[in-house]
């Protein structure tokens, strides 16, 4: 492989089949400026990309949740940010151990809550049960100017009519050591910026109904 007038030798070597070339995920993915990570527990790649103006990496937890005859329930699993400090700052460790928090009470919330449902369930469809799936992932929507935006993305598939997705920001002023309300970001005050945002959510909605 070459990458910028670099050749590096690759451990395996690229793969034709069914008409599709398979390259080797770690070496392509980390030429390209990708984190990867490896998750033996679930067998799953996590590839994220850096960008902007803090660099923010990803972490994994997982949790699979099965009966003691081995059948498996439900798989959880959260990627959540660490972002690198750039100075000495405590600021830059309460992010960290928020998220870390946020991702461990997600897989304790989770099972607590479901558990019971997916054995009832089991019970109830016995080899056509499928197990139900939970992932709570993020993106990094804003990054530079000294503001850092991420948003939380929990989907779950419980195995009802369909999945849910919810999502949940928050954004850093990263050079004053603080987190920005709604009505900072949007520069104007509480009830205003709500009308704004109702306002906002009945256009997208009339634009884009089906």
């Amino acid at each position: 492989i070459t990458v910028n007038g670099t050749v590096s030798q690759l451990d395996a070597a690229p793969k034709i089949i069914d008409d599709r070339t398979l390259v080797p995920l770690r070496a392509v993915s980390e030429s390209l400026g990708c984190t990867v990570e490896w998750s033996g527990d679930t067998n799953t790649v996590s590839i994220h990309r850096n960008f902007g103006q803090y660099e923010v990496k990803t972490e994994f937890i997982s949790k699979t949740v099965a009966l003691e005859s081995g059948t498996v329930l439900m798989t959880i699993e959260c990627t959540y940010p660490l972002v690198e400090p750039r100075v000495n700052s405590a600021f830059y460790d309460s992010i960290n151990k928020e998220y870390l928090a946020e991702a461990e009470n997600y897989i304790s919330a989770i099972e607590s809550e479901q558990t019971e449902n997916a054995k009832l369930l089991y019970e109830a469809q016995g080899a056509d049960y499928r197990p139900m799936s939970f992932s709570l992932t993020y993106d990094v929507t804003l990054n530079s100017n000294n503001m850092l935006s991420i948003t939380l993305n929990d989907y779950q598939n419980a195995n009802g009519a369909h999945p849910n997705t919810s999502c949940k920001s928050r954004t850093f002023q990263m050079q004053k050591n603080t987190e920005l309300s709604l009505s900072e970001i949007l520069g104007h005050e509480t009830d205003e910026a709500a009308l704004m945002i109702h306002d906002a959510f009945c256009d997208y909605f009339e634009k884009n109904s089906v």
